[in-house]
C-alpha cells in the first residue's frame, strides 16, 4: 500500500479473513458477498488471456479495482486518484470480507439479544468439516474464525434467510455439544431397571431429550443421560426414577449482590448473577476514565481473568466488541511514549512512535503521518525545521486576521482573494475570479441578475 505516480495503491489478499474465503471467491465468483460488492461499482471488463477482471465506476473515473486469480486465491488491487474515495471503497470491501457473525437471540427475561454462537468443536478438524457440509447444504460459505472465536457466514447477496437457517443449525449443534459434556447416571435396582425397559420409559426419555442423549448400561443397571444435572432431576421425578447419584451442587451467592444464583459460571467456577455481570461488563466497556482491565473474577481472593470464552458465552457480540475496544483504547492511552492515534478525527488506527522519521500510512483512512512529530509528512524538511515553518505560518495567519478585522477585509469564498469594500452598495464583484458577492451574507451568485434578485428579496 502506498502513493505512486499520483495514485493511491492498495494490494490485499481476498483471504484476509480466511483462506477458505479466497477459494470460495475463485470458485463461485458470482455468488459471494465480496463480488456482490464489486459489481455495485458498475461497469466491468474481463481479460480472457490472464483471467483478470477489472471494475470501475459508471462514470469511468476511479476508484479502480483489478481482480487477478492466482493459485486458488484472488488478489485485489484498488487504485484511485482521490484518497478519501479509495478509503471509502476499501472499507466496503473489508466489510464484505468480514461477512456476518452467527448469533442467536438470548433469554428474553434477561433482555439479552444476539449472543454469538461459538463452541470449541468448531475450531477442530471435525468441526471444520461439519461447517463445510452445513455451507453446502444451505448454499453459502461458513467458516470458523479461530482467533476471534466467531463463526462467519458469507451468503450470496447477503440473504437474511440463509443466515437465519445457518444460525438455527449452529445453535442446535452448540446446544447438543454443551449437553453432551454433562453426563448424569441414574442407578436402578434390577426390578426397576426391568420396569424401565418394559414400560416404554426409555422411549419417552429419548423423546424428551432427543436421539443419542439417552443410553443404557446393562452391566451397571443404569440409565446414562446427556443433560444438565437440574434437567436430570426433573426427569427422574417425572418418571418416578431414582435420583442421579451425582451430588447436587449448592451454588454460592453472587459476590456483588449476595443473591444465590447459577446464572453465570465463570471458568474459575465462581458464580455471578446476570444483572451484576452485565453491569460490570457495561461499566468496563463505557468508562474510559477508570482502570477496569484486565477484567478479573469479582470473587474475593480469586483474581483470575475473565476469559474470552466466558464473554462469548454470557455477553452479546456488541458488548464484547465495545469491551475489547475499551481495553485497547486504555492500553494505548497508558503508553503514549509507544503508541499514537491516527491524526484523522474518529479514526481508530494506531501507529508505533519510534522516532525513526518514518511515514505511517493509515490502513483505515490512508492518511500519512510522520511518526516522529505526528503531523503530515514533510519530505525535505527536518521535524524541527518544519515545526518552525508551521509556527511562522500560524503567526502570519494571526497577523492577517488582525489586519482583516481592522480594515474590514474579507476573503472571497470562491478564490480566497482578499476583498476590501471602500464604498458603494453591498453587491460586489471579485476582481480575480469575477464572482458576484453579497457583502452582508457573503454568498456567491452565478449572475448579476441573480445577485440583484437576492439583494431585493433578502436584504
Amino acid at each position: 500500500m502506498g502513493y505512486h505516480n499520483g495514485r493511491w495503491l492498495l494490494s490485499a489478499r481476498a483471504c484476509t479473513s480466511s483462506a477458505q474465503v479466497a477459494k470460495w471467491h475463485a470458485r463461485y465468483a458470482r455468488s459471494t458477498a465480496v463480488y456482490s460488492v464489486l459489481y455495485c461499482f458498475g461497469r466491468s471488463c474481463f481479460c480472457d488471456n490472464c483471467g483478470r477482471r477489472e471494475y470501475c465506476l459508471p462514470n469511468g473515473r476511479g476508484p479502480f479495482v483489478r481482480e487477478t486469480p492466482r493459485q486458488g486465491n484472488v488478489t485485489l488491487r484498488l487504485t484511485g486518484i482521490r484518497r478519501d474515495v479509495v478509503a471509502d471503497v476499501k472499507k466496503t470491501l473489508e466489510a464484505a470480507f468480514l461477512g456476518s457473525v452467527a448469533a442467536q437471540s438470548g433469554d428474553a427475561s434477561h433482555q439479552t439479544t444476539h449472543r454469538e454462537i461459538w463452541h470449541d468443536f468448531f475450531a477442530t478438524v471435525p468441526g471444520y468439516i461439519w461447517l463445510q457440509h452445513l455451507g453446502r447444504k444451505v448454499g453459502c460459505l461458513v467458516t470458523s474464525d479461530k482467533l476471534q472465536q466467531r463463526i462467519r457466514v458469507y451468503s450470496p447477496g447477503s440473504k437474511a434467510s440463509h443466515l437465519r437457517s445457518i444460525e438455527e443449525h449452529l445453535a442446535a449443534k452448540s446446544e447438543e455439544l454443551d449437553s453432551s459434556r454433562h453426563t448424569q447416571i441414574i442407578k436402578c435396582e434390577p426390578k426397576s431397571f426391568r420396569a424401565v425397559l418394559s414400560s416404554g420409559t426409555l422411549v419417552k426419555l429419548q423423546e424428551r431429550l432427543g436421539d443419542g442423549k439417552v443410553s443404557l448400561n446393562i452391566l451397571e443397571k443404569s440409565l446414562v443421560l446427556n443433560c444438565s444435572l437440574h434437567e436430570a432431576h426433573v426427569l427422574a421425578r417425572h418418571f418416578d426414577l431414582p435420583l442421579p447419584r451425582n451430588p447436587i451442587i449448592s451454588f454460592p451467592a453472587c459476590p456483588q449482590c449476595g443473591d444465590k444464583t447459577e446464572d453465570i459460571i465463570l471458568s474459575c467456577r465462581h458464580v455471578s448473577c446476570k444483572d451484576c455481570f452485565d453491569h460490570q461488563i457495561r461499566v468496563a466497556a463505557t468508562d474510559l476514565t477508570g482502570n477496569h482491565f484486565p477484567l478479573v473474577c469479582w470473587h474475593e481472593g480469586c483474581g483470575r481473568s475473565v476469559t474470552i470464552v466466558d464473554l462469548r458465552k454470557y455477553a452479546s457480540g456488541t458488548t464484547i466488541d465495545a469491551l475489547l475496544k475499551a481495553s485497547f483504547i486504555g492500553y494505548v492511552r497508558s503508553r503514549p511514549e509507544l503508541y499514537r492515534n491516527c491524526r484523522t478525527p474518529n479514526c481508530n488506527s494506531v501507529y508505533l512512535h519510534d522516532s525513526s522519521y518514518e511515514i505511517f500510512i493509515c490502513p483505515t483512512c490512508l492518511t500519512q503521518t510522520c511518526t516522529n512529530c505526528h503531523v503530515e509528512p514533510h519530505v525535505g524538511w527536518t521535524c524541527a525545521d518544519y515545526d518552525q515553518h508551521l509556527q511562522a505560518t500560524r503567526n502570519n495567519e494571526l497577523l492577517l486576521n488582525k489586519y482583516k478585522a481592522a480594515a474590514g477585509t474579507k476573503t472571497c469564498p470562491k478564490c480566497a482573494s482578499l476583498i476590501e469594500k471602500v464604498d458603494g452598495c453591498d453587491l460586489l464583484e471579485c476582481s480575480c475570479c469575477h464572482a458576484h458577492l453579497c457583502w452582508q451574507c457573503w454568498t456567491v451568485h452565478a449572475s448579476i441578475a441573480e445577485a440583484y434578485k437576492h439583494m431585493r428579496q433578502d436584504h
